[in-house]
């Protein structure tokens, strides 16, 4: 796969790795070598945070998304780092973005940084991770409950006859990359059925965690108990 352009949500992470000053730079892969491999994109980004102090973390996860985009592992066959790094000047080079733009003597540094980058396995093995668990059309990203009270009127302008409690769930998800909702209405006895669904796949979720235990296969989520 050949690095034509660059996707306008990878920018800003490309940037920041090209504009940000040595010692940062130091820190950042510092604190990529310490963190374990994941499959989750929030453990790796809040383990980058904890120990960077110097980018923010709209700075971090703008950068990760960057990497796991370019990641080897996610190629088959693997692509040779250094070419990727090479492609991807020369797609920076030819976009003409202002905030991609390189020297030609930045351009040796920006490649050395990816190249580094993109050779520590929690960059490269935690993004085949993660593309193995979001390789789905659509993929959870988050919920909440609205819950309200809902009078019932035999006439208007009567006392209302009794209430109905109604709660609104909420479902935030990614379709193919982009942000998505949905909502559905719920009463009582819903809530109580999706209770014992969520008990029974955690139930199922710990017998399969030590399933995998005692394989001897790292469980790449267990960083986030």
């Amino acid at each position: 796969m050949s690095i034509t352009g660059i996707p306008e949500r990878y920018r800003p992470g490309l940037a920041r790795i090209r504009s940000m000053g040595e010692d940062d730079f130091a820190q950042l892969t510092s604190a990529l070598r310490n963190c374990p491999i994941v499959a989750r994109f929030p453990l790796l980004s809040s383990g980058v945070a904890s120990k960077v102090k110097t980018l923010n973390n709209r700075e971090i996860d703008d950068i990760l998304m960057a990497l796991f985009s370019l990641a080897p592992s996610l190629s088959e066959p693997e692509i040779p780092v250094d070419k990727t790094a090479s492609e991807l000047v020369d797609a920076m080079r030819a976009s003409e973005i202002e905030d991609l733009k390189l020297s030609p003597e930045d351009e040796a540094k920006f490649k050395g940084r990816i190249t580094t980058l993109l050779n520590i396995p929690s960059v490269n093995m935690s993004a085949k991770a993660y593309r193995v668990r979001t390789d789905y059309p659509n993929v959870f990203r988050d919920a909440r409950i609205l819950s309200d009270v809902r009078h019932v009127f035999d006439k208007p302008g009567a006392k209302p006859i009794g209430s109905v409690i109604n709660h609104t769930l909420l479902i935030e998800y990614y379709s193919h990359g982009t942000h998505e909702e949905f909502y559905v209405t719920l009463d009582g006895e819903d809530l109580s059925k999706l209770k014992k669904v969520f008990e029974r796949a955690e139930a199922k979720a710990a017998s399969l965690k030590s399933l995998i235990k005692s394989s001897g296969v790292p469980d790449l989520d267990l960083t986030s108990e």
